[in-house]
């Protein structure tokens, strides 16, 4: 599976701004010959700066075609969208091949007597290629480097340690061992697994005032009363009422409620 901090909203903002402006640019500054030779394309037939004018346009190609795969596809579909590496790569690729025909029908239908759209196609295709592929993989690399260096803070040999609301230290625990934590009256719940058993422990606390630390070992808040592993479930489903349950892969057979504010936090997190 892709990490998944490529699926939420910062991610697709990245991949928006940068791309385009990275294209720009290494046209501006490089602008390798092949480039060079597609947006100085029917320079004779106008009066104008044609290579600033298909600049401007093909990066305005570029942004459009981002909005549209990034944030009305992937991002609002990202609950339904489940991609490995090949899968995301192969999706990068296709938005390469889309940028590079809508900039090779714009460049043809610009270029009077040369609107043979394939011979432009093969050319845009060899640009883009060569712009784009490297942006994308920084970016990519940038949020897997920032997921595995996250990612220690729910390895198995990570503790948590739950202080009561004079600060003194009543339970540490596993992260990966925490089912959930439920909020009753002024008390924190913690459910919690240990040799293959589901128990509880109390501690005289606040969802507030652990939520800070929760968020950093991976766990998001499900409910007003209660805090979830994301590791420990299993589905999200809706009963006839219209209410969401979160289920755990624990043997007390629990469901945790999901209200509708905090619904799509926990569904992003199960990617």
């Amino acid at each position: 599976m892709i990490t998944k901090s490529l699926y939420k909203f910062p991610a697709q903002l990245v991949h928006i701004l940068c791309l385009p402006a990275f294209f720009m640019l290494f046209a501006l500054l490089y602008s390798p010959q092949a480039l060079d030779t597609l947006l100085h394309t029917a320079e004779n037939a106008y009066s104008f700066n044609v290579f600033s004018f298909h600049l401007s346009i093909c990066t305005a190609i570029i942004i459009v075609l981002l909005c549209i795969t990034r944030i009305l596809i992937l991002y609002l579909f990202r609950t339904r969208i489940s991609l490995n590496i090949a899968g995301y790569v192969a999706w990068c690729l296709a938005e390469i091949v889309a940028m590079s025909a809508f900039i090779a029908l714009y460049i043809s239908l610009m270029s009077p007597g040369e609107s043979d759209w394939f011979q432009f196609l093969g050319v845009s295709l060899k640009c883009m290629l060569e712009t784009m592929a490297f942006p994308y993989i920084i970016i990519a690399l940038s949020y897997w480097l920032s997921d595995a260096l996250n990612r220690d803070f729910t390895d198995e040999g990570k503790r948590l340690k739950f202080y009561d609301n004079r600060h003194l230290l009543k339970f540490i625990t596993a992260a990966s061992s925490i089912l959930c934590i439920e909020a009753h009256e002024n008390y924190i719940i913690i459910h919690y697994v240990e040799n293959g058993a589901v128990k509880s422990y109390e501690v005289r606390n606040s969802m507030k005032n652990i939520e800070s630390m929760c968020e950093q070992a991976g766990f998001v808040r499900a409910h007003r009363s209660f805090i979830v592993n994301p590791s420990h479930v299993t589905v999200i489903r809706k009963d006839r009422g219209g209410f969401y349950f979160a289920e755990l892969d624990s043997a007390s057979e629990r469901e945790i409620p999901v209200s509708k504010k905090y619904y799509e936090k926990v569904a992003s997190s199960l990617l």
